[in-house]
Formats: C-alpha cells, sequence, structure tokens
C-alpha cells in the first residue's frame, strides 16, 4: 500500500481553486447508525441509516478586494459546489476526488492572537440530500 504525505491538496470551492491558500482540508463522511434491537434480544442490533457529509477548510487570509476573504464573506449560507483530492493531479484511483453540493454554514473571518498570521477556517456541510461522491475519473 502506498503512502502519502498531503503536500499539494486540492481545494475547489464554487468554482474556484482556493488551493494556493489552503493550509489544511479534513472531509466527514458518515452514516447514522439505528438501533433495531428487538426485545428478547441480549445484545444491540443496529443498522446504517441516511448518510451525511462535512468538510472543514484552513486557509491563510488575504483581505485584499479580489482575494479569498471577500469570497468567503459572501458565501455564507449559500449552496455551493465543492471538490477535494488528497494533491493537485488529475482524478484517478491513487487521487480519488470528494465532490458534492454543500451550504457553507460557518466561517471565522478574524481569529488569532498578537503576531499570529491571518488564517480562517470554513464549514461546508452537506445541503441536497445527495451523499457525497468519491470520483477516480
Amino acid at each position: 500500500m502506498a503512502q502519502i504525505v498531503i503536500t499539494d491538496g486540492y481545494a475547489l470551492i464554487n468554482a474556484v481553486n482556493e488551493s494556493a491558500a489552503c493550509t489544511g482540508i479534513t472531509v466527514d463522511y458518515k452514516a447514522e447508525i439505528k438501533d433495531v434491537t428487538a426485545y428478547g434480544a441480549t445484545s444491540h442490533a443496529k443498522i446504517g441509516g441516511m448518510k451525511d457529509w462535512s468538510m472543514k477548510f484552513e486557509f491563510n487570509l488575504d483581505y485584499a478586494s479580489s482575494a479569498n476573504e471577500g469570497r468567503f464573506f459572501a458565501l455564507i449560507g449559500t449552496s455551493v459546489a465543492v471538490e477535494v483530492r488528497p494533491t493537485s493531479g488529475a482524478r484517478g484511483t491513487s487521487n480519488p476526488a470528494y465532490v458534492g453540493t454543500g451550504i457553507v454554514e460557518g466561517y471565522q473571518p478574524v481569529s488569532g492572537k498578537v503576531g499570529d498570521q491571518a488564517k480562517a477556517s470554513l464549514s461546508i456541510s452537506c445541503s441536497n440530500g445527495v451523499a457525497l461522491q468519491r470520483l477516480t475519473a
């Protein structure tokens, strides 16, 4: 099994490649777990339910008028297309893309102590009832 170190992640948000300022990406994909245990059982029985996903991004911020801070601020509460890959290379079996449509639910335009670099986090979660796609082509 090949191991990689993520040094060249790919983050496409609302059709804008934000990778150059991105310093961290987390994709969370999960399913609800439903308890279907009936009387007489001696252990729980469970099944998978509805799926859900979210993504969290960390960015170096740029407050210039045409830079990422203004774009992110305008996205709060809106639905956007997102695509994340471990590297900026083409989609493939060793570089899958995680693609979905999500609502931008959180953004921190100012965060830090004196002397810190201006950074921000952006949170996006599933908004259209469609499970996260894993694409290799």
